[in-house]
């Protein structure tokens, strides 16, 4: 359950890469995809196997355009739970019913996940001025604010107690807003 890299052949016209046609063209190769799609920087698809089997798959990538090797994919099946569960619905529709325990719960995951806004998204909901706190061990917080955009920055960004800045991503789902 590694990672895998390549030199990627699929750009966009900005140069790119296009992450979904890479996992499409190199990573489900002799495979049929029914149905993709790219949800930030995870690919899901309901694929179909040369024996007419049809399952999910869910792929992990990064890119780096400093390295030959600039494309990178960890590929994982239904089966194996994975931990990201934001499949759109339309492919979720199209697995058929599994025996297989890890699959049910990724796809109750999936389900119970369709429609709520990620963390990331409810940050940016929040108004300039809002302080966030979360407990990142027992008895010890972080707390954030949110700044209005200046700087380097066109938008409204995060900053910690020490003036750093904080990308969104991570900072964890379970924060509580202090004062708005």
């Amino acid at each position: 359950m590694g990672w895998t890299s390549c030199h990627a052949h699929h750009y966009d016209k900005h140069g790119n890469i296009d992450r979904k046609r890479e996992m499409e063209s190199g990573f489900c190769g002799g495979y049929d995809v029914l149905k993709s799609a790219m949800v930030g920087t995870t690919y899901y698809a309901a694929i179909r196997n040369p024996s007419g089997d049809i399952f999910a798959v869910v792929g992990l990538t990064s890119t780096n355009k400093k390295d030959w090797y600039n494309f990178n994919c960890k590929l994982m099946d239904e089966t194996e739970g994975p931990y990201e569960s934001r499949c759109p619905k339309s492919i979720l529709d199209l697995l058929p019913p599994t025996d297989n325990e890890y699959a049910n719960k990724w796809r109750q995951r999936c389900r119970d996940n369709l429609g709520k806004p990620t963390t990331v998204q409810r940050l940016n909901a929040l108004p300039v001025g809002t302080e966030i706190e979360f407990e990142i061990a027992p008895g010890e917080t972080k707390r954030y604010m949110k700044c209005p955009a200046g700087y380097q920055f066109k938008r409204p960004f995060w900053m910690n107690s020490e003036r750093r800045y904080v990308p969104p991503k991570y900072i964890p789902s379970t924060f509580r807003v202090v004062t708005a």
